[in-house]
């Protein structure tokens, strides 16, 4: 019987700066005590991050050549900013499975950066629809949440997400929340400057 092939579950993503972490964490800490607030799973802020592309299951030995056509995909982008806030919810606030925050990407800079990410790491029949977000929560319920009253209610902090790197993480996954590890990050412009 032939040995199982190991895989890694990867994606790419902008990682969240400290700044905005700690006041989007501060924000969630009091909606929770809130009276509205839905039972929801809440997702550890040092896992935030952006999604530019996700990959699923890679074996280690594709790991290599994914970094240098990331390396050079990132290479003609120069770092910017892009606003953050309000509160949403994925697939509709009625039902919802997934609680977000808001990345808005007005110059579509950030989804221009995720299409050169998905053109070196996706083949052109998987690529989804770019919708940039962090997610904050996710329902305890398969068939979702009713979350409208509750975002209602929300004043979402307004922040920026500088946009100076991209990292190949690996997911991994068990008991408890999925543990993300960075395996490289490119700057913008650079060379990749190294991985965990």
């Amino acid at each position: 019987m032939p040995a199982s092939v190991e895989t890694w579950r990867c994606f790419v993503a902008v990682p969240t700066p400290p700044v905005l972490r700690q006041s989007l964490a501060d924000a969630i800490g009091m909606w929770r005590a809130q009276a509205l607030v839905p039972d929801l799973r809440w997702t550890d802020p040092d896992s935030w991050h952006v999604t530019l592309a996700f990959i699923g299951g890679v074996g280690p030995g594709r790991v290599p050549p994914m970094v240098e056509g990331l390396q050079a995909a990132v290479r003609p982008f120069g770092p910017f900013t892009v606003p953050t806030g309000r509160v949403g919810a994925f697939p509709r606030p009625g039902a919802a499975t997934t609680a977000w925050y808001g990345v808005s990407d007005p110059e579509e800079r950030l989804a221009a950066l995720a299409a050169a990410v998905c053109d070196a790491v996706l083949p052109p029949d998987e690529r989804p629809r770019f919708r940039p977000h962090l997610t904050i929560g996710r329902s305890r319920v398969h068939w979702g949440e009713p979350l409208g009253p509750w975002l209602a209610t929300l004043a979402a902090p307004d922040g920026e997400l500088p946009v100076s790197e991209v990292v190949l993480y690996r997911s991994h996954l068990g008991r408890g929340p999925a543990r993300y590890e960075s395996l490289a990050s490119m700057p913008l412009g650079g060379a990749e400057s190294g991985g965990a």
